[in-house]
């Protein structure tokens, strides 16, 4: 059977549509060889959207959250009740494990207001795994079965080389969903800073997206490292990869992954780094930013920890993360938040601060930043009160619950 030949139009005739003629055009483009057998789907399904309704078109293109749930110019009180509460999706990068599975699996059903449905929770939240030890039958040995329930098919990666595809991979599949209106990427290692019914009021009342971006100079040095891409400077970004984004901000990803992601991720991989080493920039903690600053502009991203320069701004000395950073994460070689928290351990330069014991203060500075999540967390690491006094973990959704009105002595160490 021969893939490639067009449909008969509906009616006989024996002639193609130009959405016919369009998919066999897409099916023998040499962009296909890097993406999922589901990330085709997904992109043949852009192809046709001059041939499906209105309404979903405006789904699927701008996949407005507010026009979704909010048009419906209706008074019939069944008609209200039928509607889908809002969605936000957890998009797990795992490595060998979630550290804390236990903790994040309380966490999700701490989302249940009815004790009779252990799966309440899912009403709000959709949660997907990218495990990069699962078996092609997505069964990861090293998660628990909370979470293998929702790994999703994998792509190979490599350590700051090409962790972006598995980035693009997971949000595809959860953008499938039309109730998911945000989007969060979450790290193996971290913990929840804040309840589930905060984390969640917080992000679905946000129509921008959040990127704890780094200042300007450092992104035109690791843009400078792609040297097959001649990517104008008024669109640098340079981010922590663990950003969360609106329903809006990853349709238009989706509609410029074939015309622009792919192209740069190719370029990404045939690079010669020279002086930078083998690796030079990392797709993962530029593309999307850079994206998103492309075709929106600098009002896609959130505030919350600092202004976001224009690309032409300079820095100054003492400038910190700009935008918004859903998680936590700190570099030793110098601080890079307005906060500042005890018990960095430095393993490499290039890699981020690990922390073996938290103490609950610092948990609360970071909650009271507006930290959704902190990482990088040991898999043995203790929680301590202010006396030094180790607190169980099982204790640790009990503990987010009071830190709003929580107060410590910032005095003791």
């Amino acid at each position: 059977m021969n893939l490639l030949k067009p449909m008969k139009a509906p009616g006989g005739g024996g002639k193609s549509s130009s959405s016919d003629r369009t998919i066999s055009s897409f099916l023998a483009s040499k962009k296909l060889r890097s993406l999922s057998i589901f990330s085709i789907g997904v992109l043949i399904y852009l192809a046709l959207a001059s041939d499906i309704p209105g309404a979903l078109r405006k789904l699927q293109d701008q996949a407005n959250e507010e026009s979704f749930f909010d048009d419906i110019e209706t008074t019939d009180s069944r008609t209200l009740s039928r509607r889908k509460k809002k969605k936000v999706a957890f998009m797990f990068m795992s490595n060998n494990g979630i550290r804390h599975d236990a903790i994040w699996e309380k966490w999700f059903l701490s989302g249940n207001n009815n004790s009779e449905n252990d799966n309440e929770f899912e009403e709000r939240a959709s949660i997907y795994v990218h495990a990069t030890d699962a078996d092609s039958l997505r069964i990861s040995p090293s998660l628990s079965p909370f979470f293998n329930e929702r790994v999703i098919p994998g792509v190979q990666t490599e350590y700051y080389k090409n962790l972006l595809d598995a980035m693009l991979q997971l949000v595809l599949y959860a953008h499938s969903d039309p109730q998911n209106t945000h989007f969060v990427f979450v790290s193996d290692s971290s913990i929840p800073l804040k309840t589930f019914d905060e984390v969640y009021s917080e992000l679905v009342n946000d129509t921008t997206s959040r990127f704890c971006l780094r200042p300007n100079e450092r992104a035109h040095d690791m843009w400078g490292r792609f040297p097959g891409l001649d990517m104008p400077p008024e669109y640098h970004r340079e981010s922590e990869m663990w950003s969360s984004m609106s329903r809006s901000h990853v349709s238009e990803i989706i509609k410029h992954l074939n015309s622009d992601l792919l192209v740069w991720q190719r370029a990404n991989t045939v690079r010669n780094m020279a002086s930078h080493g083998p690796y030079g920039g990392a797709p993962d903690e530029t593309f999307l930013p850079t994206l998103l600053q492309k075709v929106i502009g600098t009002s896609a991203f959130n505030t919350c920890h600092g202004r976001v320069k224009e690309t032409n701004e300079e820095d100054s000395k003492t400038d910190k993360y700009m935008g918004c950073c859903p998680t936590f994460v700190e570099w030793s070689d110098f601080p890079r938040h307005q906060v500042e928290i005890d018990g960095c351990l430095s393993t490499s330069a290039s890699s981020p601060c690990l922390y073996k014991k938290i103490a609950i203060k610092d948990m609360k500075a970071l909650y009271d930043a507006g930290y959704l999540f902190m990482r990088k967390i040991d898999e043995n690491a203790v929680l301590v009160d202010e006396s030094g006094t180790e607190i169980p973990w099982i204790n640790h959704i009990e503990l987010i619950s009071t830190l709003n009105s929580l107060e410590t002595n910032t005095d003791v160490v």
